[in-house]
């Protein structure tokens, strides 16, 4: 069964552009749990296409985090870059296996929709006092 996540305050991480990308990536994690709907055949290619949104839209949000977070000397900025780097290389490996379709679609919308659950309310919280307190 798809999981979905609907965005709320405490998201926020404080900042409005994070929290508006924050929201876009939910929100293309929810239209993977959307695919589950459809029929196979149509699902899959829609899959597919949500998942390379989701993996490039992400590459663009790290990027523009770490910038900030650089920015305000957070002090767990490598913690962040090493999470980031192992989402995308777990993207690399769904991206191969779309291509070799042994895909398990539920299975990663699953992953995806807890992984950025958890990134945005444990992991990215930790910067948010920081950089609150340094503006």
């Amino acid at each position: 069964m798809p999981i979905l996540i609907h965005w709320d305050a405490s998201f926020s991480v404080g900042n409005h552009l994070l929290d508006g990308q924050h929201q876009k990536l939910l929100h293309l994690c929810n239209q993977l749990a959307e695919c589950a709907t459809e029929r196979p055949v149509d699902a899959q290619f829609r899959f597919h296409d949500i998942l390379h949104q989701l993996t490039q839209y992400a590459r663009q949000h790290f990027q523009m985090e770490e910038g900030m977070l650089q920015k305000y000397d957070y002090t767990g900025l490598a913690d962040q870059q090493a999470e980031h780097g192992a989402y995308e290389e777990k993207m690399a490996d769904w991206a191969f296996s779309a291509t070799m379709d042994t895909l398990d679609m539920q299975e990663v919308q699953r992953y995806l929709a807890i992984w950025w659950r958890d990134h945005i309310l444990i992991t990215d919280m930790q910067y948010k006092t920081q950089m609150e307190n340094k503006r």
